[in-house]
């Protein structure tokens, strides 16, 4: 069995969590979360002092059960990544998104 990870992106505006991505590891999620973080077309490049992005746990891929994993579950959400700190800033003149 392969333990899928799960991420999700937190509005702290909104004080919720959008619905869980998965990825295979930390690098990926945080790829894929750059990426949207950049894209103009996202609400989160507007805003992105509000995002972040945290695992929230694993899939087991034939089961379907939810685990966590190498630590107690009090622990989770873990913070991955602040969106803020993944804004592309190519030219200091330019406007934001």
């Amino acid at each position: 069995m392969v333990l899928l990870r799960l991420y999700s992106v937190y509005d702290q505006k909104a004080e919720q969590f959008g619905p869980p991505q998965v990825f295979h590891n930390d690098m990926l999620a945080l790829r894929s979360f750059e990426s949207i973080v950049n894209d103009d077309k996202m609400f989160i490049c507007k805003y992105p002092e509000d995002f972040s992005l945290y695992y929230v746990g694993n899939l087991g891929d034939i089961n379907g059960r939810y685990y966590v994993e190498h630590c107690d579950e009090s622990c989770i959400p873990v913070l991955v990544g602040r969106a803020v700190d993944y804004v592309n800033n190519i030219d200091k003149d330019s406007t934001k998104c």
